[in-house]
């Protein structure tokens, strides 16, 4: 099961890559951004002294794109994508605050009619 989500998870989160490529129209076929990514994100994680792999995921995703396509169009597609992922992580806190903040509410509230 868990390396069925780390798939589906590699494959969502290339796919924040392969889709501002194609914007694009760098030549870079999706499988490969996808894989790109993947093997720079594992790198990422492996790389405790970049806080959430930052700039490390960047290089090792560039290294693995390989050659053959505009370098600078892939690194602002890459900024992108770590801006996309830095918004999704701050909407999930949010979202984890709200709803937290609701059930205590709730909890509050059941107590109260309880006495």
């Amino acid at each position: 099961r868990s390396m069925f989500e780390q798939c589906v998870m590699a494959v969502a989160l290339g796919a924040g890559l392969a889709l501002p490529l194609a914007v694009v129209n760098s030549g870079i076929g999706w499988l490969t951004a996808v894989g790109a990514f993947s093997i720079g994100r594992g790198v990422g994680y492996v790389a405790v002294f970049a806080p959430a792999g930052i700039g490390v995921r960047e290089v090792v995703t560039l290294w693995a794109l390989g050659r053959g396509f505009d370098a600078d169009v892939a690194l602002v597609a890459l900024g992108v994508n770590r801006v996309m992922t830095f918004v999704a992580d701050v909407a999930s806190f949010a979202a984890g605050v709200m709803m937290r903040r609701s059930e205590q509410a709730a909890t509050t509230i059941d107590a109260g009619e309880a006495m």
